[in-house]
């Protein structure tokens, strides 16, 4: 009863209003293919993830209880640098020649410590192979190691 009354309550002006707004972010370009400039080259967002990792790895003493916070924190700074905004005026010196933005990324990291194991990492996509890619880098250690992989599809 209490969910049937909250659901009476709800003006529908203002639900439906929040609707078109979302729907006009979002109106279609027609643009079937990424420019030039604009396309997923693995070497180019491999030398992306080579800095970040180098960067933020420089002197860092393996810890096991932080490195769910370091995935996340390098999967963000991947995804920044490779989708920058015109209003972030954070630090650009990554994304020189990167510009994804109408790629759809999935960024995946793996840290883990070194004892003398193997370790083999792979991964299955389906998508166009014209426009959609991946790039991977492993930064190590003595002591660690550090898998990072990003894969653009592109949006159309």
């Amino acid at each position: 009863n209490e969910l049937i009354s909250y659901i009476k309550n709800i003006s529908p002006p203002s639900f439906s209003q929040n609707i078109y707004q979302k729907m006009s972010q979002y109106q279609p370009t027609y643009q079937l293919e990424p420019k030039e400039a604009e396309k997923f080259y693995p070497s180019k967002v491999k030398e992306v993830i080579k800095s970040i990792l180098h960067d933020f790895f420089e002197d860092k003493p393996y810890d096991v209880a932080e490195t769910p916070r370091w995935c996340e924190q390098i999967s963000r700074d991947i995804r920044k640098a490779l989708t920058p905004k015109q209003d972030d005026y954070r630090d650009m010196r990554y994304s020189k020649s990167v510009k994804l933005d109408r790629y759809k990324l999935a960024i995946q990291v793996t840290i883990g410590e070194m004892k003398g194991q193997g370790l083999k990492i792979s991964s299955k996509c389906l998508w166009d192979p014209a426009f959609d890619n991946y790039a991977s880098y492993t930064f190590t250690t003595e002591k660690y190691y550090c898998t990072a992989m990003v894969f653009g599809t592109y949006f159309e």
